[in-house]
């Protein structure tokens, strides 16, 4: 029997029950040789003037298979390239743009970290791209208010903090307030295929990021495996959700990729909103063809999860 299983709390709201208050948490406050994979003016209007389906996102994705040679250290692993190139594959097969892919001592915790305030480079990276997916291991430990949060080994820090990266030290999709300057962000959500990336507490895990920008994240509640039946996820996913015409749900699609028949990960999802309602709303029907990201005032939190 599959269950799913469905919560939605304000940002500052206790586990036990809805709370009509809310805030907006805590939203003030060289280059290395690998190719870019940023496409130049010339040839973004190249692929416009050539057909480039309006409809169609950017993305990015880096993935770890080892961590030798390293900043960080961590196991091994063997099916995370398999996720990234299959997603990668179909992604592109569907008319979408990769603006660049990264593995193991070309994966920096920079790429997704804020530049203002944490010295990361997210602005070239993974804040210049629609979506961002992640291959690795990924932890839920405990940031400096308290609050769960979310942390994922890459290979190096290249000049931010650590090469671990953590949730705390994002802010990404943000258009306007002072994240937004110099640089404002693009991201509008974020696959991350690894352990515990939408855990027990999401709204700790993300609120830095999500109040000011970030529409959507797809995750794993608690272990995930790194198993030759669950490769095919981020694949599945992007089948269903970001084909050209009536792409499914988001959640929908994501809960529908996570299901093996060998495997049982938990897959969750996390949006927020204006309101309760709108909330609710963004994590039962977010789809590739809604408007975003969104600016301000979204602190009411829902998220789900579903065992496969």
């Amino acid at each position: 029997m599959k269950r799913l299983l469905s919560f939605f709390y304000p940002f500052d709201s206790s586990l036990d029950g809805l709370s009509p208050s809310r805030k907006s948490g805590d939203c003030a406050p060289r280059r290395r040789q690998r190719p870019a994979g940023l496409a130049p003016p010339f040839l973004a209007s190249l692929l416009l003037l050539l057909g480039y389906p309006a409809w169609a996102i950017d993305f990015g994705a880096e993935y770890l298979t080892s961590w030798s040679g390293c900043e960080c250290s961590a196991n091994g692993l063997s099916y995370t390239d398999n996720q990234i190139n299959m997603f990668t594959s179909k992604m592109q097969s569907l008319g979408h743009t990769k603006k660049f892919k990264y593995a193991n001592t070309n994966t920096w915790s920079a790429d997704v970290t804020e530049d203002r305030d944490f010295i990361g480079i997210d602005w070239l990276y993974g804040d210049n791209v629609d979506m961002f997916a992640f291959s690795g291991h990924g932890g839920a430990g405990t940031d400096t208010s308290g609050s769960q949060t979310f942390t994922a080994p890459f290979c190096k820090a290249q000049g931010t903090e650590s090469c671990n990266f953590s949730a705390e030290r994002a802010r990404l999709g943000e258009r306007v307030g002072s994240y937004a300057l110099p640089h404002p962000g693009k991201l509008r959500y974020m696959m991350w295929l690894t352990c515990f990336s939408v855990h027990s507490d999401p709204i700790g895990q993300w609120h830095q990021t999500m109040n000011i920008g970030l529409d959507y994240v797809m995750g794993y509640r608690g272990l995930s495996a790194d198993s030759l039946t669950t490769d095919e996820v981020p694949r599945d996913w992007a089948e269903k959700a970001m084909r050209p015409s009536d792409p499914w749900r988001f959640k929908k699609a994501w809960f529908w990729a996570i299901e093996d028949w060998w495997v049982g990960d938990t897959g969750a999802v996390v949006a927020n909103g204006a309101t309760e309602s709108n909330a609710i709303d963004r994590r039962d029907n977010y789809r590739r063809t809604w408007s975003g990201p969104h600016t301000t005032g979204h602190y009411w939190y829902a998220w789900a999860w579903h065992e496969g």
